[in-house]
């Protein structure tokens, strides 16, 4: 039996063949890092996702000011690659969610839990999105601030 050995005269045109078909089937994204945030905040996918938990301490101890802690979510996503950030609106029985670098305009959320929730959300000039939890008790609507939540943004 014959033993076919490669020198370098075939090697090196072999490396540079492997390496083009490489990046030419997608291993420039690969070798870059990963998609651009262009391609992953294409119009029409989802953009932002936050399920808002409030962690250990609940709903209720989520601060005023605008806080990125991994304790308060059960699960985030930014397109944009930084972070989710969540704070109580201040005098609202709300909750603002903001996707730092992300271009989506519109969102839809939905309550998590066993109560019969009514739930909107507006996009304020800041970028961020208001989050309305509401509860009908004793023929009442009440603004709630313990609920769990998870929002969507496109």
């Amino acid at each position: 039996m014959r033993r076919v050995l490669l020198t370098p005269k075939v090697v090196l045109p072999l490396a540079v063949a492997l390496a083009a078909l490489f990046f030419a089937l997608g291993g420039a994204a690969l070798a870059t890092g990963g998609a651009s945030s262009k391609t992953r905040c294409a119009v029409g996918s989802v953009r932002g996702i936050a399920f808002v938990t409030g962690g250990s301490k609940g709903m209720e101890n989520i601060p005023d000011s605008y806080t990125g802690a991994g304790s308060l979510f059960g699960y985030r996503y930014n397109c944009a690659g930084k972070g989710v950030l969540v704070k109580h609106a201040a005098s609202l029985p709300a909750f603002d969610v903001r996707f730092p670098g992300n271009p989506a305009a519109f969102a839809v959320v939905s309550a998590s839990g066993a109560t019969p929730t009514m739930s909107s959300v507006q996009r304020q000039p800041d970028g961020a999105f208001r989050v309305f939890l509401a509860t009908q008790e004793e023929n009442q609507t009440v603004g709630r601030r313990d609920i769990q939540f998870l929002v969507v943004a496109f």
